[in-house]
Order: C-alpha cells, then structure tokens, then sequence
C-alpha cells in the first residue's frame, strides 16, 4: 500500500484493566480508532519534540501556586475593603482568580492522574 509503513515489531505493556477502559477512551477522544494507533502517536511525538508532558505539568503547577498567592492577596483586599467600607469589583475578581485556580488544578490533576495532597471542596470555594 503506498504511503502506509509496514510495522514489523511488536511491543508489549501490561496495565490495569482501569488503565485499559481509560487508554481506550483517550484514544477515542483523540480521533484514534484504535489503542495502538493512539499509543503510536504519543510514542512518536514524544521521540520527534522530546516533550515528555513534564515542562506543562511543572508550569501548570507553578501557575496554580502563582494563583494561590494572589488569592490570597485578593482575600486580605478584600477583608481591607469591607472594613472601609469601598467593596468595588474585588468580589469579582476573587472569583475569577478562584475559577482560574480551579482550571488549573483539574488541568494539572488530568495531566498527573492524581489529586492535589491537602486539598478539600473548601479549599477550592
């Protein structure tokens, strides 16, 4: 078939069978018929780029502490306002920098798999 690489090797990795169902689905959303399809791609553009995910996992981490810090600047802005009396659009603000934070935190959990150590639905409000 011209255009088409003939593959002649086989590899093989052993997964969870929940590691399987999500790979799957991954694939699916991705535009990939088929596990292998998907997993080549991922193979391949990591062996061209050398992009191993870890430099957006390690900025979306920083951005999230970057978010944090200014949360909590907002929150002591906030607190100062209410006590003067000139609440303006602070409210506003601190919930777009809390909406931020929580985009970064899921993009970062989605990255990693794992949830962030400490972290409560208060945590997040």
């Amino acid at each position: 078939m011209k255009g088409i690489k003939e593959q002649s090797s086989s590899m093989g990795i052993r997964i969870t069978p929940t590691q399987a169902r999500q790979w799957r689905m991954a694939a699916l959303r991705a535009g990939h018929k088929t596990l292998s399809s998907w997993l080549r791609s991922l193979a391949s553009q990591a062996a061209r780029t050398g992009d191993t995910g870890r430099e957006l996992a390690t900025e979306l981490a920083a951005l999230r502490t970057e978010l944090g810090r200014i949360g909590n600047n907002l929150n002591q802005l906030t607190r100062y306002s209410h006590q003067q009396g000139q609440m303006q659009d602070v409210e506003a603000c601190l919930q777009e920098v809390r909406q931020a934070a929580r985009s970064a935190h899921a993009a970062l959990q989605k990255l990693t798999g794992t949830p962030r150590a400490g972290t409560s639905a208060h945590d997040h409000q």
